[in-house]
C-alpha cells in the first residue's frame, strides 16, 4: 500500500470545499491592501489553494479557466485589491500541473488616475509607494511613442522592476507598466 501524505490530501479536501463553495459569486467583498497580499502569503512556498484560503472573502471561481504559454493557468479571481486610492482584480496565476503560485498580475489601474499632472509625476508616487514595500533599489525603463496619425504626440510608457535585491527583504518582487496611450497600469506580484 502506497504511503499518502495527510497534510497533502488535507490541502485537496479544503481547495475542493473552496472551490465549490467559490463557484458562485460573493456578494460583499471588502478590498483588502495590496501590502496585505504581499505580507500574509509565504511566497517562497505558495500554492492555488493557500492564496483562496488566506484571501477566501476576496476570491471567486472564473466562469472559464484562462489558459497562457508554458503551463499557466487562471482559474480564480483575487477581487478588490486596493492600491492606494484605487481598487482592482487580479488573475491567480499557477502552475497547471502542480497548482504552485505563479503570480498574481494583471492588477490593472487607470482611472482613478488624473493623467493630466504627466506620467513622470504618476510614475514617481508608484514607485515611492512600491518602494515602500520592496525597497527603494528597483529598474526602471522609459520608453517614447508617437501618436499613429501625429509624430509631434509622444507618449511615455514607464517600467519599473523590484527583484532580488538586498534590500528587498520580502519573499516577493513586483513590477508595474506605466503605458501613457491607453492611460493604464499594470502591476503584478511575483515570488522571488
Amino acid at each position: 500500500m502506497a504511503y499518502k501524505n495527510p497534510l497533502a490530501t488535507m490541502r485537496r479536501i479544503i481547495f475542493l470545499l473552496f472551490t465549490f463553495c467559490l463557484s458562485a459569486p460573493a456578494s460583499s467583498q471588502n478590498p483588502i491592501s495590496i501590502e496585505r497580499i504581499i505580507n500574509d502569503l509565504n511566497w517562497g512556498n505558495c500554492s492555488e489553494s493557500d492564496v483562496i484560503i488566506a484571501f477566501k472573502d476576496n476570491v471567486t471561481k472564473r466562469e472559464h479557466e484562462e489558459v497562457w504559454d508554458g503551463g499557466l493557468v487562471s482559474t480564480f479571481v483575487l477581487r478588490n485589491i486596493r492600491i492606494g486610492r484605487s481598487v482592482s482584480d487580479a488573475n491567480i496565476i499557477v502552475n497547471k500541473y502542480n497548482r504552485k503560485l505563479v503570480k498574481i498580475g494583471g492588477i490593472m489601474l487607470g482611472k482613478d488616475y488624473d493623467w493630466s499632472k504627466g506620467v513622470d509625476e504618476i510614475s514617481k508616487e508608484l514607485e515611492d509607494y512600491f518602494s515602500s514595500f520592496w525597497g527603494v533599489e528597483h529598474k526602471k525603463s522609459i520608453e517614447y511613442d508617437t501618436d499613429f496619425d501625429d509624430e509631434k504626440t509622444v507618449y511615455t510608457n514607464i517600467s519599473c522592476e523590484w527583484g532580488d535585491t538586498y534590500k528587498n527583504n520580502k519573499p516577493s518582487k513586483g513590477t508595474f507598466h506605466l503605458l501613457h496611450r491607453a492611460k493604464i497600469i499594470v502591476i503584478a506580484i511575483e515570488p522571488k
